[in-house]
């Protein structure tokens, strides 16, 4: 009798199942343009609050750039020698920068030959102010578990050169709104690019971890 009853539930745990799985699908179509609503408002506190600005006199922090001009007036085309960006660096320190950030993943060897990649180990070991950028890689509709980690070049990172993630969050609508102070890998946390700089910029130890305060 038992064992009728066990067989006679199986369709209503089917239906029951389906109609989850409807209500499910329904509930997400829904939270869809509220996201999207809340993205908007997002948008318009910024535009309410307006530009913030400095000038260069003002500001302690300088970007230097790499743009169209830049590679036009160099004799070497895009991706440049590590020796110029060593070249870079000797000059920065030269003129007394605090920290020295260099937006680029180096994750290979310099495809100009090794006498190039040495200049540059050359000017990470001699100073100790610069980041280097990493990332974690997503493939594009992957999944998280299906992320790897790009850290630079394996002869940079034995020079002792700090280095963070450049890594982004993409929004639902295809835009940039946040930027991540740090990102897990492999149940390992990895400071982003701009944390690893701050740290320089303000006297922070390396193994000091930052936290979002928000």
């Amino acid at each position: 009798m038992a064992k009728q009853k066990k067989y006679n539930a199986r369709p209503l745990v089917s239906m029951l199942i389906v109609i989850a799985a409807i209500l499910l699908a329904v509930i997400i179509g829904q939270l869809t343009p509220l996201l999207n609503l809340e993205l908007n408002l997002l948008d318009y506190r910024f535009k309410i609050r307006g530009t913030q600005t400095q000038s260069v006199a003002q500001s302690p922090i300088v970007i230097l750039a790499i743009d169209d001009q830049s590679d036009e007036s160099t004799p070497a085309r895009w991706p440049w020698p590590r020796s110029y960006f060593a070249h870079v660096i000797d000059n920065l320190n030269e003129a007394g920068v605090k920290a020295i950030g260099i937006d680029v993943i180096f994750d290979q060897a310099d495809q100009n030959g090794p006498q190039s990649d040495s200049l540059l180990v050359e000017a990470l070991s001699k100073y100790k102010n610069i980041v280097l950028a990493g990332k974690i890689d997503i493939p594009v509709g992957g999944r998280t578990d299906m992320a790897t980690l790009v850290p630079p070049y394996e002869n940079f990172r034995r020079s002792g050169v700090n280095w963070g993630l450049v890594s982004f969050d993409l929004d639902q609508d295809g835009f940039y709104r946040r930027y991540l102070i740090g990102q897990t890998y492999n149940d390992s946390l990895y400071s982003s690019f701009a944390v690893e700089l701050l740290k320089i910029y303000q006297g922070i130890p390396p193994e000091v971890l930052l936290r979002d305060s928000s």
